[in-house]
């Protein structure tokens, strides 16, 4: 089965609607294109191919649960 973007929740969540020209509803979440992403939990932005973040979607929910709240660090 070939999932549409919009219908990957997994990846969905970071998919950049004000970036992007890229349909979501159009476009495989296996697909080799690059396509703008941002994080809903810290603002990062960043561009990608949508089969990468499609394999690494499971490591990026990951990362905002198992890090500690970053510090700036005293100089």
């Amino acid at each position: 089965m070939n999932k549409k973007v919009k219908d990957n929740p997994a990846i969905y969540m970071y998919w950049d609607q004000k970036r992007n020209v890229l349909d979501p509803k159009k476009i495989s979440s296996n697909s080799l294109k690059y396509a703008y992403w941002s994080c809903p939990y810290c603002q990062h932005h960043w561009e990608a191919k949508i089969i990468d973040v499609q394999l690494d979607s499971y490591e990026l929910s990951l990362i905002h649960i198992s890090e500690p709240t970053r510090r700036t660090p005293i100089s």
